[in-house]
């Protein structure tokens, strides 16, 4: 057929018979692809029939915080396949002539977004955005924020990556922006205390900053010791962004009261009393921003719970301080944050201010003050989520209450699970902390395990392949001395024999711990882990 209606031989069309594969990969065995079953196949169109669904609503977007909500909804709470990633795009990010366009122009809605920001009078605005200074900052923000909405539609990796270089590239901005509002501000157009494009910037910076250090959980890039650092900059954040909107609320007041004195008829006049519109009242921020604020409350909580909680086991030693000597906490810090150096505002945060507020100023209070600070930020962060769950102006959505539950059940589950680590108060050492994020993909609930298990562990890894054998050996003989003391009976000179020479030097022997606290449980539990070394180290990894 190609070469009748193509002019093509046959061999051109290889790619549609498979020859072209078989001759790219030479003498190389195909991949073998595994066709799903049938009710697989069912289960995974219904899946990207739901992203596309989600990705559909695109139609209803009117404003930029609708536009914001929707790609949080369609590919920012969980991550979809690239077909629905790939629509969205398509849909309602791209201004190129392939795409589909479902929504309205974007440099509007910015624009429109910036003055509610600010809490900036309607008319006053639309005066303002018609300059020709402020089109031109208008068209290089709605730029940015194209690319911004790029990065969504990628995976989580690839957009973290990706959000390290365009916050370098977004730097820029806030100089850009200050500059305009000191301009309009000059020229008389608003007041001195407004500043309604840096405002703008800066909000999306912190937005920004935080999307990049919750992402790196969602990648597991964190060790445990940095998780402190982690939450302390992300309490810092969100402390900022509420400071941020209390001072944009304080500016709409005074340029509110502007406008209306400078609407206002002179006394004296001659002119027929007309009637006066009603004042415009204040309000900074629109209905998504409030909620987005009590969101940031709830975060800055539970991140400052985490934060003294992880103190309270740096203090007992259940984890790991993790300065060691070539890769000390100062080099952490400066690699997990050197993405910000590069921005204005806010300030990056020195490795010195972490270390007075979250290290000495921890390690001086007192253990009990400590443990009651702790539950108290727990029970506030509960309460603080409680207070979101309610909405601002209207319920939240169906996402936001899931995400909210889910940061409940942390708060929760953490102070519950810190009750019962002390009660009663275990020695410093003899437990590890682990941490699981089932619960929130971003912040963990606290579990605990025996620190000897963990460092046999470690030396059946150390240990390697060839002495597996005689650690399960080890493990074999402390089930039998096990039964014996049950039994009251003393060890045979056999069993010991053999606990003597299961490893060189006698690293294993008789081991007390076993015997007095743990017993025939820890046995298992050790013996369990070992089994699984053995199905990696014999390839099943």
């Amino acid at each position: 057929v190609g070469t009748i209606e193509l002019g093509a031989s046959t061999i051109e069309f290889g790619a549609a018979t498979g020859s072209a594969s078989r001759a790219l990969l030479g003498a190389a065995p195909q991949r073998r692809i595994q066709l799903p079953t049938r009710l697989d196949a069912i289960a995974a169109l219904e899946r990207i029939y739901d992203e596309l669904r989600s990705v559909c609503n695109a139609t209803e977007i009117t404003s930029y915080d609708s536009l914001i909500s929707w790609a949080h909804e369609a590919v920012g709470v969980t991550e979809p396949s690239v077909i629905a990633r790939s629509y969205a795009h398509l849909s309602a990010i791209t201004d190129e002539r392939a795409g589909l366009c479902l929504r309205p122009p974007l440099q509007p809605l910015i624009a429109i977004a910036v003055g509610e920001l600010s809490g900036m009078p309607a008319e006053l605005w639309r005066s303002v955005i018609g300059m020709e200074r402020c089109a031109e900052r208008l068209t290089q923000l709605t730029q940015a924020a194209t690319s911004r909405l790029r990065l969504a539609c990628l995976n989580r990796a690839r957009e973290r990556r990706k959000l390290r270089l365009f916050l370098s590239e977004w730097a820029p901005l806030q100089d850009l922006a200050d500059s305009l509002d000191a301009q309009l501000q000059c020229a008389g157009y608003i007041e001195p205390v407004a500043a309604p494009f840096g405002t703008w910037v800066l909000a999306q910076t912190l937005s920004n900053m935080l999307r990049f250090l919750l992402l790196g959980f969602e990648c597991e890039l964190y060790a445990p010791c940095e998780y402190v650092m982690v939450y302390w900059y992300i309490e810092c954040l969100c402390s900022l962004r509420i400071q941020l909107h209390a001072a944009s609320q304080q500016a709409a007041v005074a340029q509110s009261a502007a406008f209306a004195a400078a609407a206002a008829p002179k006394k004296g006049s001659n002119k027929k009393k007309s009637k006066q519109p009603p004042p415009h009242k204040a309000i900074a921020g629109s209905a998504s921003t409030r909620q987005e604020l009590l969101l940031c409350a709830a975060l800055r909580q539970l991140s400052c719970g985490l934060m003294l909680m992880l103190g309270v086991l740096r203090e007992l030693r259940f984890v790991q301080t993790g300065d060691l000597e070539f890769t000390p906490l100062s080099m952490r810090y400066e690699q997990r944050f050197a993405v910000f150096r590069d921005l204005n505002q806010p300030a990056p945060l020195p490795y010195e201010r972490f270390v007075a507020m979250c290290v000495t100023k921890v390690s001086q209070l007192p253990f009990e003050q400590l443990l009651a600070a702790t539950s108290g930020a727990l029970k506030s962060a509960k309460g603080a989520v409680d207070k979101a769950l309610q909405g601002a102006d209207s319920p939240p959505s169906a996402l936001q209450k899931a995400e909210l539950v889910s940061l409940a059940k942390v708060a929760v589950a953490n102070r519950a699970a810190l009750a019962a680590l002390l009660e009663p108060l275990p020695e410093r050492g003899t437990r590890r902390a682990s941490f699981d994020f089932s619960t929130h993909k971003c912040f963990p609930t606290l579990s605990q395990r025996h620190a000897e298990v963990d460092g046999l562990f470690g030396q059946l890894l150390h240990r390697g392949g060839s002495e597996l054998g005689g650690l399960l050996s080890a493990l074999g003989v402390a089930v039998v001395e096990h039964a014996a003391v049950r039994r009251r009976q003393p060890m045979s000179w056999a069993a010991e024999g053999v606990a003597e020479a299961a490893l060189p030097g006698g690293a294993v022997r008789r081991t007390e711990a076993v015997r007095s606290r743990w017993g025939f449980r820890c046995v298992l539990s050790v013996l369990g882990r070992a089994l699984i070394v053995r199905w990696f180290l014999l390839g099943g990894g």
